[in-house]
């Protein structure tokens, strides 16, 4: 969670009152996203998804966790 910005998730709290008040469904989220990051990044163009697949991994993960 350090990497996170806490005042996203949790308005105006910051340090470790914004980590004891993230759900574990926000903490999904972010890991689904996170490793959407991680295959967008790579090494190589040939090991990277593309485009389309990253639209619908998001999609994917607005219908999962922000409904």
């Amino acid at each position: 969670m350090d990497i996170v910005d806490g005042s996203a998730l949790c308005g105006e709290m910051t340090g470790e009152d914004a980590n004891k008040n993230i759900s574990s469904e926000q903490i999904k989220c972010l890991v689904s996203i996170f490793q959407l990051r991680l295959a967008c990044s790579a090494e190589t163009p040939q090991e990277r998804i593309n485009m389309e697949q990253v639209y619908g991994e998001l999609i994917i993960i607005r219908d999962r966790f922000l409904k």
